[in-house]
């Protein structure tokens, strides 16, 4: 329905209904008002708002004042900036303490403005890495917006973040643990630029101790692969080559490099490089952080490498930059495989031609299912069993870590002599407990 809001006798052109409903001006056409069903004082209410449009997936239609306290005038001109902030990529509403939901915080000030990664003209980084920023985006969509998001940031009390907290550490201490640490840093740069909040830090007021003694008590002790689980994996990843030739190598190539799962599904050709003083082929742990950590391939890994060319020759797939590419409706394309299709080809609950590796596994190994009693083991274990069956110095040099008492330590930059020596101590670990009879 379209009016010119500005006609003397709106109200009469305007009546209350059983619901309330919106009315467009003919002038400017994203000023609305809003007419109210007549209210308990037999009043019926109409107040202007702008047709924000889409913010975050949801149509807003904030308000702007009600009818008699302002002009159709005024309000067709604070429309028009409302139009020219919008089309600049400006939401009018992100400072505005009246309407900024704790969401709309997160999501339009804080991640792109303090966590976005990017790089300053000096060639200083920025924010955090790539696959940090994915990770606390993740966080927000499947916590964070539904849970606590609505909020209003000055509304935002001890009891309602305590609630939120309490609920996600029921089903997950750690990830309550996590996003605690997330929103501690999120709600001091709200303070910080609102000084008017007046509030104290919620986040950081809300205690942990016993929830970080519940996580420390719940720890799994590491698992490394036992003597007839390595012969039953080894089998099982070459049979799943033979079933998915590049998903399976990716599984392998894991296993021997023994890093992050997603560190080497996401590898393309041009991340692979040659050190010229070792002759051998390395990249990079975590390309996105300021000091990555070199993984040098030892020999088994190269001549996999290799092999890997020769099988994107085979199958036509020259001109791919990704090592690992995703298999779509009949045909490979140029994107990198997900943690999915490892886990599915992985952990056995397959879809289509691709079909988990365990149910072959599981005949030489019961264990490795997993039951109630005993863990399920996961592409993640590999890391345990280099870090086991290595010997001293070279299981911490070979995994990146900063001390050999810990595993739980930061990563640090090592020397690339050292890290090139330790790839074959790293690699032989592996094909020791894999290949034993």
């Amino acid at each position: 329905m379209k009016l010119n809001l500005a006609s003397k006798d709106i109200k009469a052109k305007t009546p209350p209904k059983k619901n309330s409903y919106y009315v467009a001006d003919t002038v400017e056409r994203r000023l609305l008002l809003k007419v109210h069903p007549i209210n308990k004082e037999g009043v019926c209410v109409r107040s202007y708002h702008w047709s924000q449009g889409k913010v975050l997936g949801v149509r807003k239609r904030p308000q702007l004042a009600r009818l008699e306290e302002t002009t159709t005038s005024i309000m067709r001109n604070e429309v028009q900036v409302k139009n020219r902030q919008s089309s600049d990529g400006i939401n009018p509403y992100a400072e505005d303490l009246k309407k900024l939901t704790f969401n709309m915080f997160l999501m339009e000030v804080f991640m792109p403005n303090k966590q976005q990664p990017t790089v300053a003209k000096d060639g200083t980084r920025l924010g955090v890495s790539e696959a940090e920023y994915k990770n606390r985006m993740s966080m927000i969509n499947a916590h964070i917006k539904e849970g606590i998001g609505k909020v209003l940031v000055k509304d935002m009390t001890y009891q309602v973040v305590d609630g939120f907290l309490s609920a996600v550490a029921i089903k997950s201490p750690s990830q309550a643990r996590n996003i605690r640490v997330f929103l501690v840093d999120a709600w001091r740069e709200a303070l910080r630029q609102h000084q008017d909040l007046r509030l104290p830090n919620f986040f950081q007021m809300w205690d942990i101790k016993n929830l970080n003694k519940k996580i420390k008590k719940n720890k799994k002790a590491i698992r490394p692969l036992e003597d007839i689980e390595g012969p039953a994996i080894y089998n099982a990843i070459e049979k799943a080559i033979e079933e998915s030739s590049l998903i399976g190598r990716c599984v392998k190539m894991i296993s021997l490099v023994t890093t992050r799962k997603m560190n080497v599904a996401k590898l393309m050709f041009d991340d692979v490089k040659l050190d010229k003083a070792s002759k051998k082929y390395y990249f990079d742990n975590s390309k996105q952080q300021d000091n990555p950590v070199p993984i040098f391939l030892g020999e088994d890994s190269q001549a996999l490498l290799e092999e890997i060319k020769q099988v994107h020759r085979d199958l036509g797939l020259v001109s791919f930059k990704h090592i690992f590419p995703q298999f779509k409706n009949g045909r490979y394309v140029d994107v990198p495989i997900t943690d999915s299709m490892l886990r599915t080809v992985w952990e056995g609950s397959g879809h289509g031609k691709i079909y988990g590796i365990l149910g072959d596994a599981a005949k030489e190994a019961p264990t490795l299912l997993g039951t109630k009693t005993i863990p399920k083991f996961t592409l993640h274990d590999f890391r345990d069993t280099a870090a086991t069956y290595t010997d001293g110095e070279n299981s911490q040099l070979s995994l990146g870590h900063k001390h050999m008492a810990t595993t739980e330590d930061s990563y640090k930059k090592i020397l690339k002599s050292k890290m090139s020596v330790v790839a074959a101590a790293r690699e032989g670990a592996m094909k020791g407990i894999l290949k034993k009879d």
